[in-house]
């Protein structure tokens, strides 16, 4: 599987588990496959916030690890739903707990993110829409943050035509290697939409400025990765 989409499959797919609601909760092969391709979801998202968040270390050795472990456990061989459905509650508030650590930021995105897909797994679809939309608001707001700082700090203290800015912008984002800020909100946006629906991340999308989803359609556009990916209709033109 294509480790870049991944965490967008596995929204999906958490989508269609709570969506449909047949069988035990927390069983069977589809459920048992998402969780496996969660657990490599996280590791991703560990290397990430490595790189554009500090101060996370309390949460990976903490709640998240354990909340890594219980996961682990619910897809050992021989194991009865009823002790399935126990790791993944116990997994379930650890991710709670962690997300408690944390204020809005990335890290508090992917832990919503992961606490929205366990409890798909478990069927309790109301909780996993408001996580999902925890996820995507929890990632918004430091992102704005920082891509206005970045356009102030650039651009906004000259009096050039808008014209001019926009192409200097545009050069700023070339090396999107860079800027990981701008793509893994992206891939966030992408990954929850299953879960929330689009209309969620296109009032997020509404929050942000012109300067923002240049940014973001600008990175989608050129990054190697997802240029070929199709393109949210949730993104303008």
């Amino acid at each position: 599987m294509d480790v870049r989409n991944l965490a967008a499959v596995v929204g999906g797919r958490a989508a269609e588990i709570v969506g449909s609601s047949h069988g035990v909760p927390g069983t069977g092969a589809v459920v048992q496959a998402l969780l496996s391709d969660l657990l490599v979801v996280q590791s991703q998202q560990a290397r990430t916030l490595s790189r554009i968040e500090k101060d996370v270390q309390r949460l990976l050795d903490g709640p998240w690890r354990t909340a890594q472990l219980h996961l682990r456990e619910s897809k050992l061989p021989g194991r009865s739903p009823a002790q399935v459905v126990k790791s993944l509650e116990a997994a379930a508030q650890q991710l709670r707990q962690g997300l408690a650590l944390q204020s809005g930021d990335f890290a508090a995105a992917y832990v919503a993110f992961d606490l929205a897909v366990v409890l798909a797994a478990l069927h309790d679809r109301q909780a996993s829409t408001f996580y999902a939309k925890v996820a995507i608001t929890s990632a918004s707001d430091p992102f704005a943050r920082r891509i206005e700082e970045m356009i102030n700090r650039h651009f906004g203290l000259t009096n050039r035509p808008i014209r001019s800015k926009l192409r200097d912008l545009h050069d700023y984002f070339k090396p999107v290697g860079q800027h990981p800020d701008v793509r893994e909100w992206y891939l966030l946006a992408v990954a929850v939409e299953p879960l929330c629906g689009q209309q969620v991340i296109a009032d997020q999308v509404g929050r942000l400025t012109y300067g923002h989803v240049s940014a973001c359609d600008y990175v989608r556009d050129h990054d190697p990765d997802l240029c070929d990916t199709p393109r949210p209709a949730w993104l303008p033109e």
